[in-house]
């Protein structure tokens, strides 16, 4: 059931993203539908971790899943320093048009 209604709402953020007019808005609908996409390529490897009967296919999936979670973490690192780095542009420039 989780995973239909997470493909519903995937679905339609890719159409407002498909609708959007803002290049701004589009950003923020990209980044979103990229992190729930990460996430639920997580929940999925843990699910298969967690049937896997092999010790050596365990292993595996758990040294997978600890590189997707740190890139997952530089990524978002990178995501906040973007967002830090536009409304530091933005007060500057209202600052400049005052």
């Amino acid at each position: 059931m989780a995973n239909e209604e997470a493909d519903l709402y995937l679905t339609e953020l890719r159409k407002l993203r498909g609708a959007a007019k803002d290049p701004d808005v589009v950003r923020a609908l990209s980044g979103e539908i990229e992190k729930l996409e990460r996430a639920r390529s997580l929940a999925e490897l843990r699910e298969i971790q967690s049937a896997a009967k092999n010790p050596h296919v365990f292993s595996l999936l758990s040294s997978e899943i600890e590189k997707l979670e740190k890139k997952q973490e530089v990524v978002s690192g990178l995501v906040r320093g973007v967002e830090v780095k536009k409304e530091m542009m933005m007060s500057v420039s209202n600052h400049l048009n005052v």
